[in-house]
This record gives C-alpha cells, structure tokens and sequence, in this order.
C-alpha cells in the first residue's frame, strides 16, 4: 500500500518524465487543433400543430394533453425527418444546386465531366425525382449516375444526418433543425431545405392517406349498410312465413286468452260440483213411487233437451275458437239456456207426483240441475280442447322467438358497424375537406456571419487534464509494482530482512576513510555515515553469540561492500579491536586494490605460509590477506591455502575477521565461504530492486536463518532520511560538493 509520501515522492523522481510528455501532447495536439476546419452552424424551426387547439375538428383527441403521446408524435416526425425518402429529396435539391448554380458549395477534386445533353438529362431526371417523390433506382443508368455525383459531392445519407441536428424546443410547438458544416451558405441551404422538403413530404403522405381512408370507408359503408339490409330482409321474410306481426303482443292474448280460458274451466268445474251435490240432495227427498214419476218426466222432455245440449256444446266451442271474441255465440249461449228453463219448468208443470203436487218446484230444480252438470260437462270438454290448443300456439312461439332474437342482434350489430363506419368516413372526408397541413416554417435559416467557436482552447485544455491524469497513472502504478529500496521502511517491507542499519550516500570527490572518525569538519552525510558505521559496530559487539568470522555479500554489483568492510575494520581499530580483512572477491578485489594487500589467495600461490598471507595496512590493528582476479571458487583456493582450521587459528589472533564476498546474484562464491563464517551480513543499495533473479539470491539468505545477522541499507539518498533534516539544522552547513559515489576516489589516510 502507498502512502501519500511514496505517491508524492514517485511524482518527483517523474516529474521532468511528466513535463516531456506534456510538451509532446501539447505539440500534437496544437497541430491537429490548427488543421481543423472553420464551421459554420444555421438554425431553422417550423412548428408542428400538435399542441395548439385553436383549429376546430369533429371530435376531441383523448391524446391531445397526454405528454406521453405528444413525444411520442414529435418523435415520430423526426423519425420521418430522418427516413430516406425525406433525405434523398434533399440530396437531389443539392445536386441541383450544385450543378445548376454558378457558385457551387464544393468543388469535389475527382469529378467526372458532365456534356451540356448529360448535365440536362440529369437536371430532368432530379426535377421529375423531387415531384414525384420517388427514391434512386440504381438500375437505371440515370439514377446510378446522379447516385455517384451525390458520393462525389459527399452528400450520401450519413454524411448529412451527422452534420444535421433534428430535435423538439423543449416544451414547444416547435422542431428545430441546425446544421453544421465548413460552408456558410451550405448550412443555412441545408438546414431551410431540410425543413420545406420535409413539409412537402409530409404534405404529400398526409394528403395520400386521407384520400385512401376515405375510399376505404367508402367501400366500407357500403359493404356494412349491404349486409345491414341483408339482415333486414331476412327478419321480414321469416315473420312473413310464419304469420308474425307482433311476437310480444300476439304471445301476450294467447297467454290471456288461455287464463281467460282456465278461469272459466274452473267456474264450470265448481257448478259441476255444486249442481250436482244439489241434485243428489234433491234426490234424497224423492220416494221411489215419486222417482218413478220422476223419470216418465224426463223421459218426455229429453230428446228436447238433447238437442238444446248440442246446440249449446257448439256455440261453446265456437265461442271458445273466437278466443271469446264472438259476442253473437255468446248471446245465443244465453238465449239457449233460458229455452233449457222454459222446457224444465214445462215438463214439471206436466208432472203429477201426487193430487197435492207438493213436488213440483224440487223436479223443476232436480232437472235444472242435472242439465246444467251435463251442459258443464261438455263445456270443460270443450274447454280443455281450446286449452290444448292454445298451449300448443304458445309452443310454436319459442323457437320464433330464438329465431326473431337471433336476427334482431345480428342488426343490431350489423347496425353498429355500419355506423362506426359512417362515423369513419364521415371523419375522413371532413380531414379530406380540411386539408390544410398544420407544418409551418417558423424560422428561415440565416447564412451565417462568423464560424463556430473550434473550442482549442478546451480541446488542449481536456487533453493536457487526461494526459496528466494518465501519466499519475503510469506513475503511481509504477511506483505501485516497483520495489526498489528507496528508504528503510520498503526494504523491510518487501525483503522482511533484519535491518541492522543504513548507510546515507556520500556525495563527496575524495573520501578519506580515518577523517570521517577523526575529523570535525564534516559533512552532514559524513556525519551520519560514521554515526551508522559505529551503529552497525555496536550490533555486532554486544551479539551474545561472539561472531568472529563474518562474510558480508550482497545479491548485485556495486552496493558498496568495499567501503563498508573498511569503514567498520577503522571503527573496531577506533574501539581497540583487531581486525583481519579477507579479500574472498575473486570477480573482484576491490579491497585488495584499495589496502595494497598481497596476493595471497591465488591460484598461482604455491607454498602454503599463513604468517605470509597476511598484509598489514595504513589502519592501526587491521591487516589483510588479499587475492587475485580469478576464476576459480573459494573451495578450490581455500582448501588448499585457508582452510577451517587456520580459519580458528585466526580467530585466536584476530578480534574479527571480515570477509568480503561476490554477488549472490552472478557466482556461487559466497555461498560457499557462507559454510565457513559464524555470520552473513548482506549488503544491499538503496537504488537497487528486486528483479527475477533476484529469487534465488533471496532464498539462499532466507535459508541461512540465524546465520545471516542482517542487512544493510547502503547509498540511502539523503531525501529519504527523515533525522537528516535535523542534524542539517543543527550544523547549519551546506554542501556543495559535486555529485560523485563514494567509490569515486577512496583514501584511507
């Protein structure tokens, strides 16, 4: 995780990186800016009627106040703006102009020559296109020909809905049209004829369909009010066939009638009851001698009376067939009846019961009686017959009904059609009558005077802010994957290596290695670099476990081993130490250069002679035993010239023994010596990073665990040493000296 030091820090090491890329986008993006080309933007509005009421028409629109539908309609003629009929009429306006006007828009570089015939043929053939409203037919030679003029003139479809805007005037009645190219007079002609060709158009479509929906309809209605009469027709003819007038009314007396006839059925029945619990009573009182008597009177009056009967059982009938309409039937009903008592009454005046004639007035009853249950009798008989008959009417008149029922809702449907049709068609020839197109041209598009701002300014402006944003990018993500060491806390960060200290970067011409303990003009580097060299040899002293042996390597080149080992053999020598320096870098034998050490660890030594190979140098308690440029390993020299026992005999003599190693990274040197130390002190510069090769140098000092004392932070820019800031304040001194490494020219005096 970065923090905002290691962010700020990362800008700065960047920064004239940072500045080149800016100058260089700057540069390009200054050019291409000068190249654009001057436009020139034209406006033109017409208004589209959709939101005015003002106009009276048949019916009211449900859509007129729904916002939804009012952007749906101003979408729609938009979309129609833009459909290729509307635009290929534009297209043709601008070829004429092109090739009829004598100051043409452009002047395409490729244009093929036109002869005054074929110029004509062309000029036709556009003025016949934009009347009839029709479209290119490429397979005419005509067509194909204007179709390539149109190309060569670069005025196809894309190019002029890419420099047409189209869009409604927020809450408005109006469309506005702006254009946008690199000839004044081009946009104010494009935007005015995008605008009169459209509302031809739409005239042309609107007035099209109006006169079809009206023939429509037509034949509609006239189809709807066919089948309307049909239906009719058919309703007559079936009431005419089966004698219907009036269902409802004629199903109405049939039922009355035969209520009328069922309550008279009723009356009958009870004087039937009544008449003859009468004559059985009148019967009762009668002896037989009196029955007797009785019965000779019958007898006379019967075949009289029989013949009433039958009269009045048919003039019931008739009457009852009239549907009781026959008041003639009627009367002669009565009139029958009163003939029936006159013969009774005659025939008991002609009874002789007894000399008294006490029964007279009983016979004329008990006859009476019977007569009328008879009559009442057949009357029933008769009755019923009639009832029969009229259920039997009724019967028939279900099915009518369904039928009749059926007929009259297909009418009334058929009705309803025909009169939604009508309605249609009546809207329809009211839109024809009222054919006025409600676009109007609002706004005549104006050439002009200056061209549109080219916005450089904001085009560098948003240009440089990107780049700048995505070199911070780059940046920061470098800084985020990089892992070098900078500073102490990101060594110990990506390493996790024990650090025993740092050593700052010594920006000096000439070094002189006992002046930077000695000497009190130093410095604030100097200074700082001492202080951490007795630091580092403090750590080592007060180790419990008495490391004698110690091996310092590293896993690169050039981290400052060299100057390290001499600068901690001066500070023992300071603290009374006796130190032995092994030169053990055969790749290298920097130490051995610098404390004029001989030889002694080389292939070419033959007589082995320990009291011989050490060197003693210019630094007090410090000798050296040094070697020669080769390539053979330590344990081919070692074995043969300083092996592990003179190793301990050394020990005995000396207070410490450092060693100098090669490069973890490049030779297996040290990992060899690393068998014969007590300790591994690696040695690491801040400028340096961890790479792939770096891995396997890593895990060889991960495996020495206990064994490897520490690290080493060397050449620590004084930038990332925070208690440098301090000690400059406390010395109040400056240094100018030139921008030198330490292993510039190092002298030990």
């Amino acid at each position: 995780m970065l923090s905002a030091s290691d962010i700020f820090k990362a800008i700065r090491n960047k920064i004239w990186w940072i500045l080149a890329v800016l100058i260089l986008v700057t540069g390009v993006m200054y050019y291409i800016t000068s190249k654009m080309a001057k436009k020139y933007k034209s406006k033109a509005q017409f208004s589209t009627g959709i939101t005015e009421s003002s106009e009276i028409t048949l019916g009211e629109s449900k859509e007129v106040n729904q916002p939804f539908a009012i952007a749906q309609r101003f979408t729609n003629l938009v979309e129609m703006m833009r459909s290729r009929q509307c635009v290929s009429m534009v297209q043709f306006r601008l070829l004429e102009h092109e090739l009829t006007d004598s100051v043409a828009f452009r002047q395409p570089e490729h244009l093929p020559k036109l002869s005054p015939e074929n110029k004509k043929i062309l000029i036709d053939r556009l003025h016949a296109k934009l009347d009839s409203g029709d479209v290119l037919t490429l397979s005419n030679k005509t067509d194909n020909d204007i179709n390539n003029y149109i190309k060569a003139y670069n005025y196809d479809q894309d190019d002029l809905l890419n420099r047409t805007t189209m869009k409604r005037v927020p809450d408005s009645d109006f469309i506005s049209v702006e254009v946008e190219s690199e000839n004044a007079r081009l946009s104010a002609f494009l935007a005015n004829t995008f605008v009169t060709e459209f509302i031809k158009f739409y005239d042309n479509q609107r007035s099209y369909k109006t006169a079809g929906s009206v023939n429509f309809f037509e034949k509609m209605a006239r189809l709807k009010k066919k089948e309307l009469d049909a239906k009719v027709n058919e309703l007559k003819t079936y009431k005419l066939k089966n004698r219907v007038i009036n269902l409802y009314e004629q199903t109405k007396s049939i039922v009355n009638q035969l209520s009328s006839v069922e309550i008279m059925r009723e009356q009958e029945n009870m004087k039937i009851s009544s008449r003859e619990r009468a004559a059985d009573e009148i019967g009762e009182k009668f002896t037989s001698k009196d029955k007797k008597y009785y019965e000779v009177v019958s007898l006379k009056i019967n075949n009289e009376i029989e013949d009433l009967k039958l009269k009045i059982n048919k003039l019931n009938e008739k009457y009852l067939s009239s549907n009781m309409m026959d008041k003639s039937a009627k009367d002669s009903v009565d009139m029958l009846h009163k003939e029936m008592t006159v013969l009774i009454e005659k025939a008991s005046d002609e009874a002789i019961v007894n000399p008294n004639e006490v029964k007279k007035e009983l016979i004329s009853r008990k006859l009476h009686s019977e007569l009328e249950v008879e009559i009442a009798l057949k009357t029933v008989a008769s009755i019923d017959k009639d009832i029969e008959r009229l259920q039997g009417i009724i019967s028939t008149f279900a099915p009518m009904e369904a039928s009749i029922g059926a007929y009259e809702r297909e009418i009334s449907v058929a009705s309803e059609v025909y009169l939604l049709v009508l309605n249609k068609l009546n809207v329809a020839q009211f839109a024809a009558l009222n054919d006025n197109n409600s676009l109007k041209q609002a706004e005549i598009a104006q050439v002009p005077e200056k061209p549109e701002s080219s916005k450089k300014v904001m085009i560098l402006a948003l240009s440089l802010g990107v780049t700048i944003i995505l070199c911070l990018m780059v940046v920061i993500g470098m800084a985020y994957f990089d892992e070098t060491f900078y500073n102490t806390l990101r060594f110990e960060t990506t390493t996790g290596f024990h650090l025993i200290s740092f050593l700052p970067e010594l920006k000096v011409s000439e070094l002189s290695i006992k002046k930077l303990f000695t000497s009190t003009e130093l410095s604030q580097e100097e200074i700082l670099f001492s202080r951490n060299i007795r630091k580092i040899r403090q750590e080592i002293e007060s180790n419990s476990h008495n490391h004698q042996s110690i091996l310092f390597t590293g896993t690169k080149l050039g981290e400052g081993k060299s100057l390290t080992i001499i600068a901690l053999a001066n500070a023992f020598s300071l603290a009374g130490k006796t130190v032995l320096i092994v030169d053990a870098n055969f790749k290298n034998a920097t130490l051995t250069q610098l404390l004029n050490g001989n030889k002694y660890l080389s292939p070419e030594t033959e007589d082995k002679n320990l009291d011989l190979s050490t060197t003693k140098t210019s630094i007090n308690n410090v000798d050296i035993i040094g070697c020669e440029v080769n390539n053979a390993s330590p344990s081919e020299i070692f074995g043969k010239l300083l092996n592990q026992q003179d190793f301990n005999n050394l020990k005995n003599k000396y207070d410490y023994i450092l060693i100098e190693g090669p490069s973890l990274q490049l030779w297996a040197d040290s990992r060899e010596i690393s068998d014969m130390v007590d300790a591994v002190i690696t040695i690491f510069a801040a400028h340096h990073s961890i790479s792939v090769n770096d891995k396997e140098a890593l895990n060889f000092i991960y495996s020495l665990e206990e064994k490897h004392f520490g690290s080493i932070l060397n050449i620590v820019h004084t930038s990332e040493i925070p208690e440098f800031q301090s000690i400059k304040k406390q010395n109040k001194k400056s240094s100018n000296k030139n921008n030198s490494k330490i292993n510039t020219n190092i002298k030990i005096e």
